[in-house]
């Protein structure tokens, strides 16, 4: 797909998923407060339509809570909350509702979130979820997607829709969109470690035989054959460099776009957080539970672990 086709998805707001979670999003903010409403409003274009559903969501377990603690959900009970509150809701949620623990942590992101903008729009100074006990991401089971949530990820990775309009903004200007696609073909077809994907060199791809060579974590080295389509990503991802300003010295193909790191060897925690996203935009309620190695494990299970010879 090319860049002018994918600029049309994303400016798309009208595709099914999106407008079913924008109606239940409007639907929702008929009888909230004002403050719940501008807090939704101030996340419209910096998260997608199912995060914001999800927002929702977590206000109401939240605002539930509320309830059964002769409270509501006026501006002057949250601003009466304190911290022990904050820990007494989340043992709730822990020990007495049963909620998964990435349920848990993202309804706790969700509501620290809103304080967080109620700090900033200075209606209180005190965010009482800042610094509370979070169930540890250790504990989190184990997550294998079945092959539709994975046809749906690369979906969301290579048209780009349902997606932020900001992400999507940033992939334009910063010429990242092959880099992430290409990062996600690897994902989805192949076994390959998070680590083995970013120790990925420039020298390893050669274009003219179709081959990638990528060493394993224990040292051996594998060739996999590249299909025309995969030749034609990986041949952007290299034009990408260079209208990316990076240096020819920069040995590392799939490199940072921003930050400290900038046009650096990219990081495994930048592609965590690159899958979560296309996973949130896709549809999966349980992003959080979606990492790098979830597509690891997925392939493995679905292919039986028969071995891969062309992407």
């Amino acid at each position: 797909m090319n860049h002018d086709m994918k600029e049309v998805y994303a400016m798309a707001y009208n595709d099914e998923l999106n407008t079913k979670n924008i109606k239940s999003v409007i639907e929702w903010s008929k009888d909230v407060p004002q403050y719940a409403k501008d807090f939704i409003s101030d996340k419209m274009n910096v998260v997608s339509s199912n995060t914001l559903r999800i927002y929702t969501n977590n206000l109401n377990t939240f605002w539930s809570w509320l309830s059964s603690q002769q409270c509501n959900n006026s501006l002057s009970c949250l601003l009466n909350i304190t911290h022990d509150d904050a820990n007494a809701f989340i043992d709730e949620l822990q020990n007495n509702k049963g909620f998964a623990t990435a349920t848990v942590l993202s309804i706790i992101s969700t509501i620290s979130s809103l304080y967080d903008y109620l700090v900033a729009n200075e209606y209180t100074h005190d965010n009482p979820f800042k610094n509370v006990k979070r169930p540890k991401n250790d504990k989190l089971p184990s997550r294998i997607l079945t092959a539709d949530e994975l046809k749906q990820i690369y979906n969301v990775a290579e048209t780009g829709i349902n997606m932020p309009k900001r992400f999507l903004s940033q992939e334009l200007t910063h010429g990242t969109y092959a880099r992430n696609l290409a990062i996600m073909t690897l994902l989805t077809r192949t076994d390959l470690k998070v680590s083995e994907i970013t120790s990925i060199n420039v020298a390893d791809i050669n274009l003219d035989k179709g081959i990638l060579v990528v060493t394993k974590s224990n040292g051996s080295i594998i060739s996999l054959q590249l299909s025309n389509e995969t030749q034609k990503l990986f041949k952007k991802c290299l034009n990408m460099r260079i209208v990316m300003g990076v240096s020819e010295n920069e040995t590392a193909l799939f490199v940072a776009s921003q930050g400290q790191n900038k046009h650096k060897r990219i990081s495994s925690q930048t592609i965590d957080g690159l899958v979560k996203k296309y996973a949130a935009a896709a549809g999966i309620n349980d992003y959080e539970l979606i990492n790098p190695n979830t597509f690891r494990r997925t392939f493995i299970t679905l292919s039986g672990g028969d071995n891969y010879e062309r992407i």
